[in-house]
């Protein structure tokens, strides 16, 4: 299982408020943090994206969602 996908099962088990996944190379958000109904704060700063999913929506908490400094 790679970095990525370990860090948010121990978000979704903690249920934590925020995820920050800055810095890591993603291009493209996980499918699997769209579950994550109780983040407040959503960092994937500083990465290779180039597109949204329009899920991130679906997030009822969401209050920041950072996505600076990347391809979008």
């Amino acid at each position: 299982m790679d970095d990525v996908s370990l860090i948010i099962r121990r978000n979704k088990r903690a249920s934590d408020s925020k995820l920050i996944l800055s810095n890591r190379f993603i291009q493209i958000v996980p499918s699997s943090v769209y579950q994550l109904a109780h983040l407040v704060i959503l960092d994937f700063s500083s990465n290779k994206i180039s597109q949204l999913d329009i899920n991130v929506l679906n997030l009822p908490n969401l209050k920041i969602f950072d996505v600076s400094s990347n391809n979008i």
